[in-house]
């Protein structure tokens, strides 16, 4: 029996891509991924692991699972958006995850993105439902990365991968912080670049309320500069 988790990394920030992880393992497999992520390696603890220590992790997992990992690019998330909602983009991009494994698994752990967390995992299977077997199991639950071990493991790899593409767009765009909207430093370097290009560069999630309040402060106080001047 093959058992397959899945998670996400980013669907929040402003900047980047975001990341559905997948982990399949079979039964042998599968106890040795809960071994690992017990303990004082409690995957209760996952998204405190170090950056360094969840590399670890990552390169652990290869030797005894498949792994996969599925982008949605920052503009595919903007396009998306003007068709669908974004927990309907979560289904969409958890069912593309799945339909990567080829349709060899038996149980699918997920961390539902909705807050109706059967809703969710119904839907997920009714995309994939030609790509799985019949009698595959959907177990889809918050905070799944909390109670499963291969969603935690899941959470691991989506986030290494998210990680390793913020690095590579900062080696481009300078130091913008986290990438999401409660950062300063992102809100920063938005601001700025927007009110240098009058745009934002294609990493940034325009749809994206934050894009929109900065596009408003910034004209605004160019408006109001201008007012002063033309009224001296």
């Amino acid at each position: 029996m093959n058992h397959l988790g899945v998670d996400e990394a980013g669907k929040g920030p402003v900047i980047g891509s975001m990341f559905v992880g997948g982990v399949l393992t079979d039964e042998m497999n599968y106890s040795k991924i809960k071994d690992l992520l017990t303990g004082k390696n409690s995957f209760k603890d996952s998204k405190k692991i170090k950056n360094n220590k969840r590399e670890d992790f990552y390169d652990i997992f290869k030797n005894f699972a498949k792994i996969d990992v599925y982008e949605i690019s920052a503009n595919e998330i903007d396009r998306l958006r003007t068709k669908y909602t974004m927990n309907e983009i979560m289904v969409i991009s958890h069912a593309e995850l799945i339909k990567k494994f080829d349709g060899d698994v038996d149980v699918i752990y997920l961390d539902a993105s909705d807050v109706n967390e059967e809703r969710f995992g119904i839907s997920v299977k009714r995309l994939v439902e030609k790509f799985v077997k019949p009698d595959v199991k959907i177990i889809s639950k918050h905070k799944a990365d909390e109670t499963y071990p291969l969603t935690a493991a899941a959470s691991i790899v989506a986030k290494v991968w998210r990680e390793r593409h913020i690095l590579d767009l900062k080696k481009v765009y300078g130091d913008f912080g986290s990438g999401y909207p409660s950062d300063p430093k992102t809100i920063d370097f938005l601001s700025n670049f927007f009110k240098k290009h009058n745009n934002f560069p294609d990493i940034v999630r325009r749809s994206w309320k934050t894009c929109e309040r900065i596009k408003n402060t910034v004209n605004q106080k160019d408006k109001s500069v201008f007012s002063y001047f033309s009224s001296v």
